[in-house]
C-alpha cells in the first residue's frame, strides 16, 4: 500500500517540478524581452529628445534638414536611433516657420525596436527686453519682481 501511494508522491512531485521549470525558462525570456524594450524605448527617447533640443538650439534647423530623414542609426546606449523630421502640412520644411513638423526617433537594441514621435510647433524666438534700471548690480525689491514677471513669460532680460 505504501509502496502505491510513494510513487504516486513521486509523481505529483515530478510534474510540479517540471512544470515549475519550463514556466521559468519562459519567465527569464520574457524579462529578458521587457528589459530590452525598456533600454529601446529609452534609446528612441534619447533621441527624441536630441532632435527637440537641435529644434530648440539651431535657428537654421529648418534650412539645415529636409523632410525625411535626419540621422540613420547613430549608435547609442549599447543600441541605434533613427531621427525623421516631417513636414505634415505640405512636406516643405523651409516654406513656413510656423508649421508644426512630426519628429519621430525609432530606437533599436538587438531585435527590439520602439518608435516614439511627437508633434513639434516651434513658436518665435525668446522676445528680448531692455530693462532701464539706475543700477543693474543691485535690484531693488520691485525691479526683482519685474524682471521675474518678465522671464516667466518667456522673454529675456
Amino acid at each position: 500500500m505504501a509502496l502505491p501511494l510513494a510513487m504516486i508522491g513521486v509523481g505529483i512531485a515530478m510534474t510540479l517540478s517540471l512544470t515549475f521549470l519550463a514556466s521559468q525558462a519562459t519567465s527569464t525570456t520574457m524579462s529578458r524581452n521587457l528589459v530590452s524594450h525598456s533600454v529601446a524605448r529609452a534609446i528612441a527617447e534619447s533621441g527624441l529628445t536630441l532632435a527637440i533640443t537641435y529644434i530648440k538650439t539651431d535657428p537654421n534647423w529648418r534650412t539645415a534638414q529636409t523632410n525625411g530623414a535626419w540621422l540613420a542609426d547613430h549608435s547609442f546606449g549599447g543600441g541605434t536611433f533613427a531621427i525623421r523630421f516631417e513636414d505634415e502640412a505640405d512636406g516643405d520644411l523651409t516654406d513656413d516657420d510656423t508649421e508644426p513638423v512630426i519628429v519621430t526617433a525609432i530606437g533599436k537594441l538587438g531585435g527590439v525596436t520602439h518608435k516614439v514621435a511627437a508633434s513639434v510647433t516651434p513658436g518665435p524666438p525668446p522676445i528680448g527686453v531692455l530693462f532701464v534700471v539706475p543700477n543693474p548690480a543691485s535690484l531693488g525689491a520691485g525691479d526683482q519682481a519685474r524682471k521675474a514677471k518678465f522671464e516667466s513669460w518667456g522673454m529675456t532680460v
